[in-house]
């Protein structure tokens, strides 16, 4: 590999893993870089190289490393989430649109990731869609089990959501499963 050490794939692959997991960056980077020279294509040299960025605050570039491994695997929603996770701690309104749209197409995939429903609430939060981001943080609290905060974002939900949308309708699915889950925890307690 040019210009890092020379080492099989898997074996700079779980080195770079390990440096990173220990906090040495200056030593992760340049093999995955190594490895992404080596197999451009690869989607997870791509998606290390964009958590390994964002753990170091460097948030554009991790952005574009997400995106990277985005181009050869479109439907992974960790990879969908995580460069979600990147867009939403920018606080950049210009990247609003795409993380929304990133985190509809993992939740399409994957409806039981509670990140994703807690990044899709910011976000809508902060395009001021406050009814949009009670629905998500409701979503999140089930997924959770905090019927709690499910029943409250619930009913700050459906005073802001237009009555009759799909949206308005899985809200009431998730309110009846709240009440419904509470209901067997007291009489478990019983």
């Amino acid at each position: 590999m040019t210009g890092v050490q020379t080492c099989a794939l898997p074996i700079c692959y779980a080195r770079a893993i390990a440096y990173y997991r220990r906090g040495q960056f200056d030593q992760a980077l340049p093999l995955v870089e190594g490895l992404i020279a080596e197999t451009p294509k690869d989607p997870y040299f791509w998606q290390i190289k964009g958590d390994m960025l964002l753990s170091r605050t460097q948030i554009d570039p991790a952005i574009d490393a997400y995106k990277e491994a985005l181009k050869s695997l479109p439907d992974a929603p960790e990879i969908l989430v995580a460069m979600a996770h990147a867009m939403v701690e920018s606080h950049t309104e210009a990247y609003n649109a795409d993380c929304q749209e990133a985190l509809k197409h993992a939740l399409a995939i994957d409806a039981e990731n509670p990140e994703a429903w807690d990044l899709l609430a910011t976000s809508y939060a902060s395009t001021n869609n406050q009814g949009m981001s009670a629905y998500a943080a409701a979503e999140r609290a089930m997924l959770t089990g905090q019927f709690g905060d499910v029943a409250r974002y619930s009913n700050q939900a459906e005073k802001l959501l237009e009555k009759g949308t799909p949206t308005w309708y899985r809200l009431q699915d998730i309110k009846v499963s709240a009440q419904n889950a509470l209901i067997d925890m007291k009489k478990r307690r019983r």
